[in-house]
């Protein structure tokens, strides 16, 4: 489970960049620097969050173990787009940085349908073929997202 967490937090990290640019606020764009800046506070609270489940999920209480495709559809799931992809895109893009920003929430999203499809998955290690998160790490690191570290390619 502490594998499971690991790939998580630094999964969150890249997540927690790319959700923006799709929103439709009407508020002036975030300069780059304040994006990150809001992007990442978002993405260590959310980290946190997931860090706290992954305590207290697999816990027994007395009946049946709780399995991975439990904890995504549970927890990872509205953990990640509640507290990491909708906020971040309610950020919005920085001014020229809308189709990066894009691409990025773009990739968290495809993510979150992987892991919802393939639980398991949640055991793939950080920046292998079978990371579902290995497409945003990638994009979120090359636009600067430094929160978790995001996974290694």
């Amino acid at each position: 489970m502490q594998r499971v967490l690991a790939v998580l937090v630094s999964t969150t990290a890249v997540i927690a960049f790319l959700a923006t640019g799709c929103g439709g606020s009407t508020t002036a764009a975030p300069t780059k620097a304040e994006f990150v800046s809001k992007a990442n506070a978002i993405c260590t609270k959310a980290n946190q969050k997931l860090e706290a489940a992954g305590r207290t999920f697999f816990k027994g209480t007395g009946g049946t173990q709780p399995t991975e495709a439990d904890f995504v559809r549970e927890k990872v799931s509205p953990i990640l787009e509640q507290e990491l992809l909708d906020p971040i895109e309610a950020l919005g893009a920085p001014k020229g940085d809308e189709e990066q920003v894009t691409a990025i929430v773009a990739a968290g999203r495809q993510a979150v349908a992987k892991l919802e499809k393939n639980a398991v998955l949640l055991k793939a290690p950080p920046g292998s073929a079978k990371d579902p998160f290995r497409s945003l790490s990638r994009l979120a690191r090359t636009y600067g997202l430094t929160c978790g570290g995001g996974s290694q390619e």
